[in-house]
């Protein structure tokens, strides 16, 4: 028991060294896993701060040694951290370039090449005169896409070898591409970007951006509800198009929106606010509707106003004449075949999203036929006499009548 209680720090003391003198080492002795591997980096970065949830590393020099197990320029090591209480696999296997590097931008003097690999991991370029290169770019961090910018070490028409190659955190790699080539242009790119933009509203409240780019560029967004804009956005990806949907915009109000654009030479475009006013809420504007007869052809148009893109009429309650629909473009038709009062809360939505949505009330009175006789109805209406008739005709007919009435 006592030799494994000095074996411990020792073995973490070994780690600690190990680190200080740029080695890459594993840790081993506080569990059975092996899936930790620790490199020095002189700039270390978020990505390289979680290997896996029961071990990290925190790139801070401690005002103090005590309790830290390990101290080097770049790490401090806790016991805590070392806990394996949880691993995750070992990563040993090399990122894979899914993507072919491409060179998206070349003037005479830069060139700006990108590829995609299925995790995240590093980007460096090797060019030169040669295949043997000689010259090296790279970006910053882990990621899947990467877009190398070189700026340096390029002469006007000249043709350049280049190879692109990608290491994950763990160290496994790296994997290289094929041997590829590009040549450079013989005057410098001093035209700015050319920017096409679209807007399609989605809703009352909602418009999707589409922006297009004659060249590669990174952009930077600006909208607002007035012509100095204020809500800025800045895309550091070199694109050729940009996708921007703003939502909770006021409906039937007023928004602007401009994108600037610098290419990789530096030349810039600053965009002039565009207006957009936005769509008025959908709303029914027919409060009332003329009166039908039975047997009698009815045909009437509901009319809305608003809303985006189409409007569709509904019944939300109540029920048209019997005889009488109503189509999706809000035409009601038919021929009724009863008499009465019919009421109905209409409905109208259009296809946006989230949709627009008005309602109205609304009634369709449906006169009898013309020579319906209906002298003894409590309305008056069609009253005929019967003197001819007398005693049970009479009040037979009044009977009959009576009740084709509440059918």
């Amino acid at each position: 028991m006592k030799n494994m209680l000095f074996r411990l720090p020792l073995r973490l003391l070994v780690v600690a060294l190990a680190v200080v003198l740029g080695l890459t080492v594993s840790v081993k002795g506080l569990g059975t896993s092996t899936n930790f591997t620790l490199t020095q980096e002189t700039n270390p970065t978020v990505a390289q701060d979680a290997y896996s949830p029961g071990f990290r590393l925190i790139g801070a020099i401690p005002g103090s040694a005590g309790g830290d197990i390990g101290i080097s320029a770049q790490y401090r090591m806790h016991f805590d951290d070392l806990t394996p209480t949880s691993f995750l696999p070992d990563d040993l296997t090399p990122p894979v370039i899914t993507a072919a590097p491409v060179v998206t931008y070349v003037s005479s003097t830069i060139a700006l090449v990108e590829w995609t690999t299925d995790e995240p991991s590093n980007g460096v370029i090797n060019f030169g005169l040669t295949p043997a290169f000689g010259t090296t770019a790279s970006h910053a961090g882990f990621s899947t896409l990467h877009q190398v910018l070189i700026t340096t070490g390029l002469a006007p028409s000249t043709f350049y070898f280049f190879q692109a190659q990608s290491t994950d955190p763990y160290a496994n790699g790296p994997t290289s591409s094929t041997l590829l080539d590009f040549t450079t242009t013989a005057a410098p790119d001093v035209q700015s970007p050319v920017v096409t933009s679209t807007f399609t509203f989605l809703s009352i409240s909602s418009v999707r951006l589409d922006f297009t780019i004659d060249e590669m560029a990174q952009t930077t967004l600006r909208h607002g509800p007035t012509p100095a804009v204020g809500t800025v956005e800045t895309d550091v990806i070199w694109r050729n198009s940009r996708t921007r949907t703003l939502t909770g915009l006021t409906p039937g109000g007023s928004y602007y929106y401009a994108l600037d654009a610098t290419d990789p030479s530096g030349n810039v475009t600053t965009g002039t606010p565009t207006l957009i006013t936005l769509p008025a809420a959908v709303a029914i504007t027919t409060i009332g509707l003329p009166n039908g007869k039975v047997k009698n052809a009815y045909f009437q148009t509901l009319v809305a106003t608003g809303g985006q893109g189409t409007r569709v009429f509904t019944i939300a309650s109540g029920t048209l004449p019997p005889g009488l629909t109503l189509a999706p473009n809000g035409t009601i038709s038919g021929t009724p075949y009863q008499a009465g009062t019919f009421l109905f809360v209409l409905q109208v939505t259009d296809s946006g999203t989230p949709a627009s949505v008005d309602t109205q009330a609304l009634q369709i009175i449906i006169d009898k036929e013309s020579g319906d006789d209906d002298s003894g109805c409590s309305t008056g209406e069609g009253q005929f006499s019967w003197l001819l008739l007398a005693g049970v005709l009479a009040s037979l007919a009044l009977a009959l009548r009576r009740g084709r009435q509440l059918v």
